[in-house]
Order: C-alpha cells, then structure tokens, then sequence
C-alpha cells in the first residue's frame, strides 16, 4: 500500500513538473503584480500596464501578446457592490454591451455571445464567447472576487477552447482577502451621487461600460503593434 501510494505520489510529481516545463518552453510565465491578490498565466513577461482615470474610477489593465498575434488583457479589480448582485448584473451587462460594440466595429458586423457560469479559485462569475459568422473571435472573462468587492475583467482573442486561451482563463486565481486589502476605501459608487439601492444597477452599468471601452481600445492597440 505504501509503495503504490509513495509510487502515486512520484507520477503526480513528475506530470507537474512536466506541465510546467512545457508553459515555460512555450514562454507561459505566472503574472502577479505586487500585493494585488491575483494571478494569472501570461504567454510572455512582457506585460504591459496602463491606467485610466474616468469619471472619478481608476482602471489598471495590464497585456501581453504573443507570437501569433493573440492579445491577452486583465484589468486590476474594479470595486463592486458586495451586497447588490444587480450593481454586480449591471456591471457584467454594460461591459459585454460595450466589448460587444467594440468588436462589431472591427468584426464589420454584429456578434452573438455565448454565456456560461465559470469558477475558479478565490472566484466566480460569467464566461462569454464573442462569435461572429458562426465564429469564435473573442473570450470574456467577468471574475468576482469570492468577497463580492471587486471584479476582474479578461479577454483573449482566441476561441475558449483554444489551449493557450484555456491556459490563460483557467490559470486566473484571486486571494479575497488580499485583493480586498489592496482596494480598500475604493468606492463602487464613484460614477454617482446617490448611494442607495435604487441606483446600483445603473452604477455598475456605467462602471462595467467605461471599462470595456478602455480594454476594447488596449486590445486593438495591442493587436496591431509590430512585433
């Protein structure tokens, strides 16, 4: 018994660090800007940061691209909510309708989304597929911290079952309480005056769709960059 567990222990061992050595052959390395709370796989080190201040909101959108032209984008945690789920429902519509926009403009035409429910560690949340012509140009990733403060954006221009786009989604890991730390004071409601219930889903409409223009237009710069 205690071979074939100490023989289970190796193999598991050895595919791990087989694993990781095929993403490091491949330039895959694990992204985690200091004290943020989150990780995730990028296709290189070279990532870039920008930050925009809009209406009173700060957003930090960091991405990289890789050699075949894939442009890979997460945006820092944006404060939600954490006791509206329709301040958390507004968010994800308003940035999906202005992601959508943003890609019609460059698809030539109208795209169709794809919804799923996702999870992964220290997150929940919403998984949309951007399909033009019965084809897959574009992944949203909408990630709620398990504290329910904050929220992630990300987006790869591949089809989700594009294996380094299913790398770089299912890498994407939160601590809850790190992230809340390093956002703490940062108010939801920056966009508005009003703090009451009444305003929460129209507050992360806004929020969600000031976002999605300012990741929409990272993408396309990165797209488009010479190598």
């Amino acid at each position: 018994m205690q071979h074939s567990l100490k023989y289970l222990l190796m193999s598991a061992t050895v595919a791990l660090l087989t694993c990781y050595q095929v993403m490091a052959q491949a330039g895959w390395v694990p992204f985690s800007p200091p004290g943020k709370g989150f990780t995730v796989m990028m296709p290189t080190a070279q990532v870039e940061p920008k930050t925009e201040e809009r209406e009173g909101q700060k957003f930090t959108i960091y991405s990289a691209k890789d050699s075949q032209g894939t442009a890979y984008v997460v945006e820092d945690g944006v404060p939600q909510d954490p006791k509206s789920q329709e301040f958390r429902d507004g968010f994800f519509k308003g940035g999906i309708g202005a992601v959508n926009k943003a890609f019609e403009k460059v698809a030539g035409g109208p795209v169709e989304n794809v919804i799923t429910e996702v999870s992964g560690e220290g997150w929940s949340g919403k998984k949309a597929t951007l399909n033009r012509n019965g084809n897959t140009i574009a992944t949203v990733l909408i990630a709620y911290s398990n504290n329910k403060d904050l929220a992630y954006s990300l987006i790869v221009t591949a089809p989700d079952t594009n294996a380094n786009a299913k790398t770089f989604l299912e890498s994407f890991k939160v601590d809850p309480d790190v992230a809340s730390k390093a956002h703490a004071g940062e108010n939801p409601y920056t966009v508005l005056t009003h703090e009451v219930g009444q305003w929460a889903g129209w507050a992360g409409l806004i929020v969600g769709g000031i976002l999605a223009v300012i990741i929409g237009i990272v993408v396309l710069v990165v797209t488009t960059k010479k190598k």
